[in-house]
């Protein structure tokens, strides 16, 4: 799922770390949601919520929720375009990253429908020259299964994503990536296997991505506002994306439509996403059996889709990242509940926000953020700089001061701002860190996701 972000050398015990840029990677939403404790919800604190989320400029996006099909909630904050000054709406067009991968999960089902292809056919048929062709099959690659390598891991990818690449060269990028183990041994996501097939479907059927897309989905389930750009993208309405940096929001590099194709390029708005799952959910698209298919679940892990944690309920769904741009929905059956999100700039953990609409939709109380932060002369702020070492993991963070700020940046990587909250005690909640400084002893505590890695000044 589309997105850039720091990766660490391997360790053992060593959870993914502070992000920043763009790496491709799928995230998995953990939902701690018991009992449904109501049919509706409060939508006045859900806004409450998303005024202190906006006048903290932690968050601009879209959200809708959907019972039944119908929309019951739908809010908006922030800019498509901060340059521009041009609000977010509900038409708003969102890159949504890896979400494409559903829609092209559905695109296979029907061609197999069609009997243009089946889940059995080897990559060999079309691409002999990709490693393990012969052993790959169509299944593996809608599972993360296929054992190839993820192109958008490989050193210097993000040089060149932002310029157009035809279809060949694509293939050869694809082709060129080493096998990490064996065909359906284990998972493994993989931007490669729906890269590659975006060109099976195109060779299978004859049409382009783009064309199947409009004919088997967007024009029967009239989700006018979806498309695949073909293109540098200028439709009206779209949304730019953003990181937050240096106190302001900083547009991010645009990804081309034609580097993820059928594994990140859809753009679309948080009300057509929630009717594309509905639709998808009744029938609509494929066939009962081909449902069923896409939602056999091995590691929580289907065919272009995946089983989202939400306590004792069943639901399915599929995030995305990619530049700016982070998205997620996610689907209860039982329920009749869909909740979409998509978001051109994020200032806190998207999941944070997940996890608020998702128990405000179930009834639960709606939790109002905290974002008190303290200012430090740059006296106090120079207590804490230096360049730290770590003998938990292997790596260095430098610590220095800039426009009366912390600013941390591991070895060979970008620097990112922390945010300070007093008692020692500094943040940087994209990406769920905490960092405790003991001044006197010349050492910091990094903390996230359950983790806690003391480092020492040298």
């Amino acid at each position: 799922m589309f997105m850039k972000l720091i990766k660490f050398p391997s360790c053992e015990g060593l959870r993914r770390f502070i992000f920043t840029g763009m790496r491709r990677c799928l995230i998995l939403w953990v939902l701690p949601f018991g009992q449904v404790l109501s049919q509706g919800f409060d939508t006045a604190a859900l806004n409450r919520y998303f005024d202190v989320l906006d006048s903290n400029s932690r968050f601009m996006g879209t959200v809708t929720v959907f019972r039944n099909g119908a929309a019951v909630y739908g809010r908006s904050v922030g800019h498509a375009d901060v340059e521009a000054r041009r609000p977010a709406g509900a038409d708003t067009r969102y890159g949504v990253g890896s979400i494409t991968k559903t829609f092209t999960a559905v695109l296979v089902m029907k061609s197999v429908e069609k009997g243009l292809l089946s889940l059995d056919d080897t990559v060999a048929r079309w691409y002999p020259q990709v490693a393990n062709a012969g052993r790959i099959t169509v299944r593996h690659l809608l599972t993360h299964r296929s054992g190839l390598h993820n192109f958008t891991d490989n050193p210097g990818y993000a040089r060149w994503t932002t310029q157009p690449c035809s279809g060949a060269r694509m293939m050869d990028t694809v082709a060129a990536q080493r096998a990490d183990f064996p065909p359906g041994e284990k998972y493994a996501y993989s931007n490669t296997g729906f890269v590659l097939l975006t060109r099976i479907l195109e060779q299978a059927t004859g049409k382009t991505y783009a064309e199947l897309l409009r004919r088997w989905v967007l024009r029967p389930g009239r989700l006018r506002a979806t498309y695949m750009p073909e293109g540098a993208d200028t439709s009206l309405g779209r949304a730019r994306s953003y990181a937050w940096l240096f106190g302001g929001w900083r547009r991010q590099p645009v990804t081309h439509p034609s580097v993820p194709t059928g594994a990140g390029a859809i753009r679309s708005t948080a009300a057509d996403i929630a009717r594309f799952a509905n639709l998808l959910f009744d029938g609509r698209f494929i066939s009962q059996a081909s449902l069923d298919e896409m939602t056999r679940m091995r590691d929580n892990v289907g065919a272009g889709i995946f089983q989202i944690p939400a306590g004792e309920r069943l639901a399915y769904g599929h995030g995305g990242r990619i530049d700016g741009f982070e998205s997620i929905y996610i689907h209860l059956p039982k329920e009749a509940l869909t909740v979409t999100i998509l978001s051109n700039g994020a200032n806190m953990p998207f999941n944070d926000v997940t996890i608020a609409v998702m128990g405000a939709a179930l009834g639960a109380p709606v939790e109002m953020p905290q974002f008190g932060t303290v200012f430090l002369t740059d006296a106090e702020l120079d207590r804490y700089t230096g360049v730290f070492g770590s003998k938990q993991v292997p790596m260095k963070i430098t610590v220095t001061r800039r426009d009366g700020k912390l600013m941390a940046q591991a070895t060979g990587q970008s620097a990112f701002g922390l945010d300070a909250h007093g008692d020692h005690r500094f943040s940087f909640r994209q990406a769920g860190i905490e960092m405790v400084f003991d001044p006197e002893r010349r050492s910091f505590l990094l903390i996230q996701g359950g983790g806690r890695y003391r480092f020492e000044r040298e």
